[in-house]
């Protein structure tokens, strides 16, 4: 999580209209949220979330969609969600 955080706090939160508003549900707590740029890769929002220190050691990130489905390519870029704010969920994968 150390490193994660560090990734995170040396960037900036995006701002402008390549900013891409990011709300991701936890399975305890209020949801996180911040914005992200476009190009943004998903694996930039998994250490946000892990960053937090309030999501469980393993687990994933679900799109709430529509279609609903677990990102597995964690390359991909934020703007492969589709246009607008992205809603993710945070699955416990040792539930």
């Amino acid at each position: 999580r150390a490193a994660a955080k560090a990734r995170v706090d040396s960037t900036e939160e995006a701002a402008g209209p390549a900013a891409k508003r990011v709300r991701v549900r936890l399975p305890a707590g209020p949801p996180l949220a911040r914005a992200f740029r476009e190009g943004d890769a998903i694996s930039v929002v998994r250490d946000f979330v892990d960053a937090s220190g309030r999501a469980p050691r393993n687990f994933a990130l679900v799109y709430a969609g529509p279609p609903k489905r677990t990102l597995g390519d964690d390359d991909a870029p934020l703007s492969s969600l589709g246009p607008g704010p992205v809603a993710l969920m945070v699955a416990d994968l040792d539930a």
